[in-house]
């Protein structure tokens, strides 16, 4: 059990480092002209993500950028737009891309009606080549899982499915506005596994209102029951500042405290180690039989917007109101509102409004904050060089959290907790009084 001192003295706010550098420091020094500068110098391989940026009716704790509609016309005029970008970011590129991972991420992509589905993954597969044993998957909401969709999935060759479930205590579920009772799960997984999609995800959030250790190592039991292949046990990130619907989260009391939090996540991890999953990063948890299991073993993972991936591809192609492309020299946000984005991409104009061109010390630290998050040790001839934070580092040397041997840095299992403030002594933007998510 990590120890309260670690916590109080480490547990304070840092980036996620699901890029480097991170996007609070993108700017608006990037736009249309420079991405169409990067597309022309992009070949090989790449990953694709498409942002479905509507859902039916707000979770509380949600974080995500989306917007609410009970109107499919709405989602159907947003995928036509999403083919429009496509076909308008593929006029610059100087080859047909082979596309090694496609997600369609939300937003909720399950709410998408199946003929527009249908035709945006035509579309997509008619503009770029998709990999022969590409991993193609969607996130599921069980709730929201149309009459034919996984059919229409498996025919579409999606092979796995990302399934938010969160917690299933019914309590819990009330106060975030999430009611999804186990047998909705159950069935969404013998529908997925039944259509072909046999590799299932599920996603569950640790320090939401009214959680304990209790509700969840029974949420740990249920999801167990489902028997998926990953599992993303991420902490909840409490920014009313961003999010505002999330202040009614606190009408249920204190939210539970990093120690707390702590002991839940240590809790399901427990759990979890013990029906045999491995450990992957930070808060994942996979099947020693899923490739993500065996990347780990052979120092193949990789981290990137999607999360932690198996994905090596340098380059990945984002989609759809707020999302971030990965190019060789930077990277690309487009505009975050649904409606202005989809203005523009009918103007015929690269939607694109902020990011970041990447120095070569950036290289260098992306380097080493990712062989950090992704197998708590990094290894670099200059990583003295590279070092931002000497003190911290030398604190988290002292309380043996790491151990640097050489050009190697590792991070101890005591230290696994803390490994995004490990990687946060590389981090040459990092602001101590930055908005960023807790560590715990």
């Amino acid at each position: 059990m990590t120890h309260p001192d670690l916590i109080a003295k480490y547990g304070g706010p840092v980036p996620r480092y699901t890029s480097y550098p991170t996007a609070p420091h993108f700017h608006g020094g990037i736009g249309p002209r420079t991405v169409r500068d990067w597309l022309q110098a992009s070949r090989g391989e790449a990953s694709v993500y498409i942002h479905m940026a509507y859902c039916k009716q707000l979770c509380l704790y949600c974080g995500c950028n989306m917007k609410v509609t009970n109107n499919l016309n709405v989602v159907s005029s947003y995928v036509e737009v999403l083919m429009a970008e496509m076909r308008m970011v593929a006029e610059p590129l100087p080859e047909r891309l082979e596309v090694s991972t496609l997600h369609l991420g939300g937003g909720t992509p399950s709410y998408c009606p199946v003929s527009d589905l249908e035709q945006l993954i035509a579309v997509m597969r008619d503009i770029f080549m998709v990999r022969y044993g590409a991993e193609v998957s969607m996130e599921i909401d069980p709730r929201q899982l149309a009459e034919g969709m996984p059919e229409a999935l498996g025919q579409l060759g999606f092979n796995r499915a990302s399934l938010g479930i969160q917690d299933t205590n019914p309590e819990v579920q009330k106060a975030i506005k999430r009611v999804q009772p186990q047998e909705m799960n159950r069935r969404a997984v013998r529908l997925l596994r039944d259509a072909g999609v046999r590799n299932i995800n599920v996603d569950l959030l640790y320090g939401l209102p009214l959680q304990t250790p209790e509700t969840i190592r029974r949420t740990i039991d249920d999801v167990l029951e489902l028997k998926p292949d990953r599992i993303a046990l991420f902490g909840y990130a409490h920014v009313p500042w961003m999010k505002k619907h999330q202040v009614v989260l606190e009408n249920y009391g204190m939210l539970p405290c990093a120690a707390q939090r702590m002991v839940m996540f240590d809790t399901a991890a427990e759990a979890l180690k013990q029906a045999g999953y491995l450990a992957v990063g930070l808060d994942h948890f996979c099947l020693p039989s899923d490739p993500m299991g065996q990347a780990l073993q052979q120092d193949g993972l990789h981290r990137n917007f999607m999360g932690y991936t198996t994905d090596a591809a340098p380059l990945m192609l984002g989609f759809g109101a707020s999302a971030i492309s990965q190019y060789r020299d930077g990277y690309a946000q487009n505009v975050s509102s649904p409606t202005e984005y989809m203005a523009l991409v009918k103007n015929h104009e690269l939607p694109v409004v902020r990011g970041i061109r990447m120095t070569g010390q950036d290289h260098a630290r992306r380097a080493v904050i990712e062989q950090l998050l992704c197998s708590q040790k990094a290894t670099a001839p200059d990583l003295t060089d590279l070092l931002v934070d000497s003190v911290r580092l030398k604190d988290l040397i002292g309380d043996g959290l790491v151990k640097w041997q050489g050009e190697s840095l590792y991070v101890t299992e005591k230290g696994r907790p803390f490994v995004r403030v490990v990687a946060s002594c590389f981090d040459a933007y990092v602001q101590p009084e930055g908005r960023y998510s807790k560590a715990i």
